[in-house]
């Protein structure tokens, strides 16, 4: 029996001391838990951004995926509640990514592109778990003012445009977007400031419609547009060059509608005289013509004139030559003797009436400069009747007077008279 008993307490006694050296395996004196196999678990995965989900067309921003794992862990480990540690992966590169709506917006690696106003949705998939988030794409924005040009003109490359002298140059500008887009700035929506380098060539006076330049002188002018608001457009304004061109070889400079005017008078004793379309001597087409007619004539008691004058624009210029561009087109019932046509600068009032002859100029006894037409049949071709270079004496001047007389005996007198010239370069 105690054989028997001794092996019982001998076999206990084994397994305490197992036990014991199992606790104190270290050897530091410390009892330590047995070893545990740490396990992670994938919990969910998400979508991050750092701002809005939200970007204009033809813009960017980034996505990431996170990955949330849960660990197993030592008890005592930081951050572990239960046993268990949470913590989180940047899987962007290593996720799928698709949009249900590639038409308005792209993803690539999180990166997404805004492609037209409207929703996405855009999915990240890693391993068993997946995340999805709504974009909003809107309106491309501007990025850039791109140029100015007239309207309804193609742009040209050097940025340079020519038109007539009297051509009223509306001008639009035009904008870079960040769909890569260059369209026309709405100027009700953009306000936009409108410059002249050189408003004697080209200005732009109606506060209305400040983008509308007239052309008054031949000559180079910078126009520029420049956004009163940018809203962070660079650069936010675009110039380019407008070149006036004289519209004759012989009128450098006309005395163009709207700004000059046209009127007309007779002498008493002009029976039948009359004008014919005179505002074609303004319309700025050296084609076409007013009229003059003198049915009868008797005795240099008849006469026609016509008075362009231009009280709101530029004057005539001292020193340069002014005249009319004219023609006859007399035919077999014109019958005329030492019938003539006189010029003189008058200085009219803002209605063009009241018009005052001002210093003669021409001869040094200071007679009106004088064309006689010593009567013929058949035509004269268009040219320039003007005053000789140096001859306008009076800055104040802002019109021509061209007066059509009879002579001794007329029967159906005619002269076309096509423009007014306040400048005028007569062909060498």
């Amino acid at each position: 029996m105690r054989k028997q008993g001794w092996r019982v307490h001998g076999r206990s006694a084994v397994i305490a001391l197992g036990v014991a050296m199992g606790l104190t395996a270290c050897g530091d004196g410390a009892v330590r838990s047995p070893d545990i196999v740490p396990t992670s678990q994938l919990e969910a995965l998400r979508i991050e951004a750092d701002g809005p989900l939200r970007t204009p067309a033809g813009t960017q921003f980034q996505l990431r995926a996170m990955a949330d794992y849960v660990r197993n862990v030592s008890p005592g480990t930081e951050g572990a509640e239960d046993g268990r540690l949470r913590t989180s992966e940047d899987v962007t590169a290593r996720a799928d990514w698709s949009s249900l709506a590639e038409a308005i917006a792209t993803v690539d690696a999180g990166l997404v592109g805004g492609e037209s106003p409207g929703t996405a949705s855009i999915r990240a998939r890693f391993q068993d778990a997946s995340d999805a988030v709504t974009v909003t794409v809107t309106d491309a924005v501007l990025e850039a003012v791109a140029f100015v040009k007239p309207e309804g003109v193609a742009r040209q490359s050097n940025d340079r445009y020519e038109v007539l002298q009297g051509a009223v140059v509306p001008f639009e500008i035009f904008g870079r977007f960040s769909d890569g887009g260059v369209r026309a700035l709405d100027q009700a929506a953009r306000p936009t400031r409108w410059s002249s380098s050189a408003p004697a060539v080209a200005d732009n006076t109606d506060e209305n419609r400040p983008e509308r330049f007239d052309t008054l002188l031949p000559g180079d002018a910078a126009v520029s547009g420049a956004l009163q608001d940018a809203d962070g457009a660079t650069p936010s304004q675009a110039s380019a060059t407008l070149r006036v061109l004289p519209r004759s070889d012989v009128c450098q400079l006309e005395l163009l509608a709207p700004g000059a005017q046209v009127t007309t008078q007779a002498s008493p004793l002009c029976v039948g005289c009359n004008v014919e379309q005179p505002n074609a001597i303004v319309d700025g087409n050296d084609e076409t013509f007013a009229r003059l007619s003198i049915p009868l004539g008797l005795l240099l008691l008849s006469q026609q004139s016509v008075i362009v004058s231009n009280p709101q624009g530029a004057g005539l210029t001292v020193g340069e030559p002014a005249g009319f561009l004219i023609s006859r087109n007399s035919g077999l019932l014109s019958l005329e003797l030492l019938s003539g046509v006189e010029v003189a600068t008058v200085s009219c009032d803002i209605n063009g009436q009241n018009c005052l002859e001002r210093e003669r100029f021409g001869d040094d006894g200071g007679a009106p400069l004088k064309l006689s037409l010593l009567g013929a049949l058949g035509a004269e071709g268009v040219r320039l009747l003007s005053t000789p270079p140096l001859g306008i004496a009076s800055a104040d001047a802002n019109g021509l007077r061209l007066d059509f007389s009879a002579g001794l005996l007329s029967a159906a007198a005619e002269l076309n008279v096509h423009t007014a010239c306040a400048v005028g370069l007569p062909p060498e």
